[in-house]
């Protein structure tokens, strides 16, 4: 799988288009667990960064919904 790098601007401007779509009267955790299960699926390898979210999102954010 060929890793595409963005840029800190791209990355920033995705980052206010998603959060000008907030919307803080809903639930929203159910669209952010999306994007935790994206992630991970979409990665080949699993580095010691991304198994310590994967396990910070398991046992410090889900047992909160």
């Amino acid at each position: 799988m060929p890793l595409t790098l963005k840029s800190h601007s791209e990355i920033f401007k995705q980052i206010f288009e998603i959060a000008n779509q907030f919307n803080k009267d809903q639930e929203n955790y159910l669209l952010a667990y999306s994007y935790f299960l994206n992630f991970f699926k979409s990665s080949e390898t699993l580095t010691l960064d991304d198994i310590v979210i994967g396990i910070s999102f398991t046992y410090s954010w889900m047992p909160t919904i």
